[in-house]
């Protein structure tokens, strides 16, 4: 949790959000158990709240620590179940729309399309041109970069931005690993919302 300062996620090289007092992260890769999604750079000088893994698992469920590993196990199992909340409730807690107000993801919900795929179906593919950004909300995509694997994206992930923002083809393919549920959002919503807030 950023007490002081400013700092940027970088994903393969480009920045995708910019994060200020208030806002926390890292948080997924605790939840999941799982390696860090993105990089988190200081553009100040920046003063951080760091908190262990078990101690957020205990504060986020209210749990002594003494029940750390059942509350683990029991994250581990509900992992791929889905995103809790409304759609709007999901795009809210993604980093790259955090700023948004509720008018604005109200916008983005409405020109969201919800789609369902069978595992194997390949969702982007690498080197194509994005025309839109995708966010999970139920079950599992692969992430493969020249055919080797790289990455398992899980519920509430973010995908397909890069490609949008800078207007430059796929930087991987992601395919249902199992039976996936995303929410579609088109270019012209991002440009008309996303590209524009992230511009001030």
């Amino acid at each position: 949790m950023i007490a002081e300062g400013e700092a940027e996620v970088v994903l393969a090289g480009f920045r995708v959000a910019r994060l200020r007092r208030g806002a926390g992260f890292g948080e997924r890769a605790l939840l999941r158990s799982t390696t860090r999604a993105a990089t988190v750079r200081a553009l100040t000088a920046l003063t951080v709240f760091a908190v262990d893994r078990i101690s957020f698992l205990c504060a986020a469920t209210g749990q002594p620590l003494e029940a750390a590993e059942e509350i683990d196990a029991e994250i581990q199992h509900l992992g791929t179940d889905g995103a809790t909340g409304s759609v709007s409730e999901v795009l809210a807690q993604v980093p790259l729309l955090r700023e948004l107000d509720d008018s604005e993801l109200g916008r983005l919900v409405d020109a969201a399309t919800i789609e369902d795929w069978e595992p194997g179906a390949v969702v982007i593919r690498e080197g194509d041109r994005g025309t839109h950004m995708f966010v999970i909300l139920s079950g599992r995509a692969r992430t493969t970069v020249d055919g080797e694997h790289v990455a398992d994206l899980l519920p509430g992930d973010l995908f397909g931005d890069i490609a949008v923002i800078h207007q430059i083809q796929r930087l991987a393919t992601v395919a249902a690993a199992e039976p996936l549920r995303t929410c579609r959002l088109p270019l012209e919503a991002l440009t008309e919302v996303i590209v524009d807030q992230t511009s001030h």
